[in-house]
């Protein structure tokens, strides 16, 4: 009665603050395990920030191999600037079709997209690259117009076919029946519908202002350009590089030729992969957070078997309702699995009488109540019955 909710929270700050030296305590004869109350979410938000620390390298590492690879900073920052950007319009999206959870799975996604992202701005960027060369082949002059018409009607056929089976297979995740695994799925999707629009209606203009205004310029020393100095185009006929021709003859000529047993080959793999996936089979055991040698998890295990499951997370809480409308006990009309404030509406069974049913459901309380007898044997405790 002295204030519990207070001195819980201390307790609580404690145990958080010294983890690592109750970790420690203990040796060979002697293990230390504790817990507090919301420990586990304690646990997790220090996971998470971890996470978000690994989130902020990625984003990091994936901007710096962009301004190596495009040699620029200013598309570099641009690129990652468009993959962040695709964020707002996503979770707009998201919540406009009226998904109400947003789980710590959902975060994921950045380093999806990050891959995914940059995969696309190299793609459009080779492609501008390679412009004035391939009209040149066709005898076409490569002004900034030409190049860019060009350019976006390759990437977004390119990038469409990509972006569309990405999409397919994190939508397919909509049809699973856990929350979690659904929405991530839906929110994926939904990333990689906005990143590739964003590529073909953002980026034409980033790459279109940086050639007019950067490319030729000496300027920035550095900041727009790796380094100082004109990049005017070579005065020679512009060609296609090693690799480029590489992939449009070498291999294309080997691909062509081979392609039937190409095709068979895919087939045998694919054949293989499914048998090998059709026997697995879910795990027995229940998915651990935390890993083995934890203090979480070594400490669950043993509160159930030496102490009362009064509280904790064994607890298995049975509610029993009487007065339920039999054909429809739960209404669900207009609701989403995916909001779960919204239970729906209880129905009662209108013609319930409950003065007459009464003395039944005190027989039944009294029935399922845990017995001293019962108490006496030893081991487990058995949780307390609370009726009415």
């Amino acid at each position: 009665r002295d204030r519990p909710g207070a001195q819980e929270k201390r307790i609580h700050q404690f145990v958080i603050k010294n983890d690592q030296m109750l970790s420690e305590l203990g040796d060979e004869t002697l293990y230390v395990w504790f817990s507090t109350e919301n420990m586990d979410a304690a646990y997790i938000d220090k996971y998470l920030v971890q996470a978000a620390v690994f989130a902020l390298l990625a984003m990091i590492f994936v901007f710096v191999y962009m301004v190596i690879m495009v040699q620029s900073w200013f598309l570099g920052i641009m690129g990652v600037g468009q993959i962040l950007l695709s964020f707002g319009p996503t979770y707009f999206v998201y919540f406009f079709v009226g998904i109400r959870y947003f789980g710590t799975f959902n975060m994921l996604a950045i380093f999806i997209i990050l891959g995914i992202g940059a995969d696309n701005i190299f793609i459009f960027l080779d492609a501008w690259a390679q412009s004035t060369a391939l009209l040149c082949e066709q005898e076409h002059e490569p002004t900034p117009l030409n190049r860019l018409s060009f350019t976006w009607r390759r990437v977004a056929q390119a990038t469409l076919l990509t972006s569309m089976t990405t999409t397919i297979s994190f939508m397919a995740n909509a049809m699973s029946s856990f929350g979690a695994i659904n929405t991530f799925g839906v929110f994926a999707g939904l990333l990689v519908v906005m990143n590739y629009l964003a590529i073909i209606l953002y980026y034409p203009t980033v790459v279109i202002f940086y050639h007019v205004t950067f490319e030729s310029v000496p300027m920035c020393c550095g900041l727009c350009n790796m380094c100082c100095g004109n990049r005017e185009a070579d005065p020679e006929k512009p060609q296609l590089g090693p690799v480029e021709r590489f992939f449009s003859n070498t291999l294309y000529a080997i691909i062509l030729k081979s392609r039937y047993f190409i095709v068979l080959l895919a087939v045998a793999f694919v054949g293989t992969c499914t048998y090998f996936a059709s026997t697995l089979v879910p795990d027995p055991e229940t998915p651990e957070i935390f890993p083995k040698g934890h203090n979480v998890y070594e400490f669950r295990p043993r509160k159930a078997e030496h102490f009362s499951r009064y509280s904790g997370v064994y607890n298995i809480y049975l509610s029993l309702v009487w007065g339920a409308d039999g054909d429809m006990p739960l209404d669900r009309t207009g609701t989403r699995a995916t909001n779960l404030t919204d239970w729906g509406t209880f129905q009662w069974d209108p013609v319930l009488d409950l003065p007459r049913h009464s003395d039944c459901i005190i027989a039944q309380c009294n029935a399922i109540e845990v017995k001293d007898a019962v108490r006496a044997t030893g081991g487990v405790l058995s949780n307390p019955l609370n009726c009415f």
